[in-house]
C-alpha cells in the first residue's frame, strides 16, 4: 500500500488536485512519524484521512493505509481513544476488500493488538497478535523480517505481562533475523538490542543488559540522532540499570543528557 511522497501543498503554496494533495499530506506525515515528530505529523495525517474519505472513498485500496498512519501517530502520542477507531476502520475496510487471510489484514490486526498492549489491555492484545502471526507466517514464512516484527510485538506483550521466559526466545529470534536482513547498523537492530536489554535487566542479568544497551546507543546515535524517541528510551533504560546497580553518578550523567537533571 505504498504511496507517493511529495512536498505538501501547505509548504509549496500550490493548489493541487484532491488526490495528489491526499498523497502529499500522507507521505509527509509518514516521514515526520519516522523522525519522531508526532505533533507536526498528526495534523497532516488527520487531514489526509478527511480528504481520503471525501475524495477516494472507503473502498479505495490506499484508504486503510492512510487510516493506519494517522492511528500509529496517535498511538505514539498515547492518544489511544483516537487511534482505536482508525485502526478498526482500516481492518474492516481491508477485510471487506481482501478477505481474512491477506497480509494487510495481518498488519491491521497487529496495529490493534499493539494499541491494546500499550493501553494495558493485555487480554485483548494476545489473540490479535496470534492471529496476525498466523497470517504472516503463511504468507511470508518464519524467516521474513515482517513476520519477525510481529513476533517481536508478541514478545513485548509477554514482557509487559511478566512472562519473561516466553519473551526471551522471541526477542533473540528477532535480533537474529533483523541482523541478517538489515545489517548490524540498522535502527531496527538497535531496537531489538534495546528490547532484549530491558528483558535481561528485568531478569537481573545486568552485565548482559548493559552491553546490549551500549551497542544500541551507538547504532541509534549514528542512525537517527540523539533526539529520536528510540534513542531517548534506550538511554533512559541504561540510566535505570545504573541506578539499580548502585552507579548513581553514571546514571545522573545519562539523565543530564536527557535533560532530566
Amino acid at each position: 500500500m505504498g504511496l507517493f511522497r511529495r512536498k505538501s501543498d501547505e509548504q509549496s503554496g500550490e493548489v493541487k488536485p484532491p488526490t495528489e494533495r491526499i498523497f502529499s499530506l500522507h507521505g509527509q506525515a509518514k516521514q515526520l512519524r519516522q523522525l519522531g515528530k508526532y505533533e507536526e505529523a498528526i495534523p497532516l495525517a488527520t487531514r489526509a484521512v478527511e480528504l481520503a474519505r471525501e475524495h477516494l472513498g472507503t473502498g479505495h485500496p490506499d484508504y486503510p493505509e492512510i487510516l493506519n498512519v494517522a492511528g500509529l501517530i496517535y498511538m505514539e502520542m498515547k492518544d489511544f481513544s483516537e487511534a482505536e477507531p482508525l485502526f478498526q476502520e482500516a481492518l474492516d475496510s481491508d477485510r471487506r476488500r481482501l478477505g481474512e487471510q491477506h497480509g494487510y489484514v495481518a498488519t491491521d490486526l497487529n496495529n490493534l493488538a499493539e494499541l491494546h498492549r500499550r493501553s494495558g489491555d493485555h487480554a485483548k492484545a494476545e489473540p490479535l497478535y496470534r492471529r496476525s502471526l498466523e497470517i504472516k507466517r503463511r504468507e511470508l514464512g518464519e524467516d521474513h523480517p515482517e513476520y519477525v516484527r510481529a513476533l517481536n510485538n508478541l514478545a513485548l506483550l509477554y514482557y509487559a505481562m511478566g512472562r519473561y521466559e516466553e519473551a526471551e526466545p522471541l526477542y533473540e529470534r528477532t535480533l537474529q533475523v533483523w541482523r541478517e536482513a538489515f545489517g548490524e547498523r540498522h535502527p531496527d537492530v538497535a531496537i531489538a538490542l534495546s528490547n532484549l536489554a530491558l528483558l535481561y535487566q528485568a531478569m537481573g542479568r545486568y552485565g548482559e543488559a548493559e552491553g546490549l544497551y551500549q551497542r544500541a546507543q551507538q547504532i541509534l546515535e549514528a542512525a537517527v540522532g540523539v533526539r529520536h524517541p528510540s534513542y531517548v528510551a534506550n538511554l533512559a533504560g541504561l540510566a535505570k540499570l545504573y541506578q539499580e546497580t548502585g552507579r548513581q553518578e553514571a546514571a545522573e550523567e545519562l539523565l543530564r543528557k536527557l535533560g532530566l537533571k
